[in-house]
């Protein structure tokens, strides 16, 4: 499991987890609207330059390691790997219980990613 790099920032690369040669983040944005995909590249580089967002509204811990990008109706999962930010997959905006299963499908894709690392 690696990743490919998206955004360069002065502080932060932000990056795309990959399984195989398959990539959910890519699979999911294909569906979404440019106007949403040009804010979610926006606040991404915001992240990557900063290396820190203060507005839960853009950009939020969601708990478990794990933070979302807010780019309107869908959500972007990602976790830190020190100066990377590895997104793991991106869902529509649900409600509550429907965002605690993408939770934990972006700590499964996180423990994946860190055992393969570790090899």
């Amino acid at each position: 499991m690696g990743y490919k790099i998206v955004v360069f920032g002065k502080s932060k690369k932000i990056a795309f987890l990959m399984k195989g040669n398959t990539c959910e983040c890519e699979k999911g944005l294909r569906a979404v609207d440019n106007l949403i995909k040009k804010r979610l590249w926006a606040i991404m580089k915001r992240l990557a330059d900063a290396g820190y967002i203060n507005n839960d509204e853009i950009f939020k811990y969601v708990g478990n390691g794990i933070w979302e990008f807010k780019p309107d109706s869908i959500r972007v999962y990602c976790f830190f790997d020190d100066d990377l930010v590895i997104c793991t997959h991106c869902a529509a905006k649900q409600k509550q219980r429907r965002t605690k299963i993408e939770i934990k499908k972006a700590c499964g894709l996180r423990n994946q990613y860190l055992e393969k690392k570790g090899d």
